[in-house]
């Protein structure tokens, strides 16, 4: 496998990949340290690849996705950006939001998975009914858990510019707009 198509496994195995310099608790350049540390304070798990540790990789990157800068974020296989946008996103609170709702999305179709496995081996006689039954309840809270992070991403929108904040209501659909003083 080369390194495009390592570099393509990786983003759509992992909900949340950064390409980094250095490792999350060492990282090799200030820029790597700031987007990690914005990854780590919206308590999410995410994957790394210490750029240094793979040549292939640290030249097919920038190539990829047409970015030529360290630290790149990728969520739900899609570039997000580099440190400075990863850092305008935290600071707005999107980045939260966002990577919730992919490791939502991810646990619900890991839970749709084991459930169409769990279907497989009960018709089979391998496996109790009651281990289909939990592998329907637990993909029935994985879906709901997605359908929350998704309401919740979809809800709040810092503008821009920073000066106002928009509100959608997951219930009426109204949005109320305010201006928002930072502080």
């Amino acid at each position: 496998m080369d390194a495009l198509e390592r570099i393509k496994k990786q983003v759509t195995d992992n909900p949340i990949m950064i390409y980094m310099k250095g490792s999350p608790d060492f990282p090799q350049c200030g820029f790597s340290a700031r987007a990690t540390q914005a990854l780590k304070a919206c308590n999410v798990p995410f994957s790394y690849v210490n750029i240094f540790e793979d040549e292939e990789v640290y030249r097919a990157l920038p190539k990829y996705a047409n970015w030529p800068t360290f630290p790149q974020l990728y969520v739900k296989g899609e570039l997000v950006g580099g440190c400075d946008i990863t850092l305008d996103l935290y600071q707005s609170g999107e980045l939260q939001k966002m990577l919730q709702e992919a490791v939502a999305d991810s646990k619900a179709a890991l839970a749709r998975q084991v459930l169409a496995r769990e279907r497989r081996l009960n018709e089979q006689g391998v496996t109790p009914r009651q281990d289909l039954e939990r592998a329907q309840a637990e993909l029935t809270a994985a879906e709901a858990e997605a359908r929350r992070a998704r309401t919740a991403a979809q809800t709040a929108r810092m503008s821009g510019d920073g000066r106002s904040v928009s509100v959608v209501s997951p219930i009426s659909g109204r949005i109320t707009a305010q201006a928002a003083a930072l502080g």
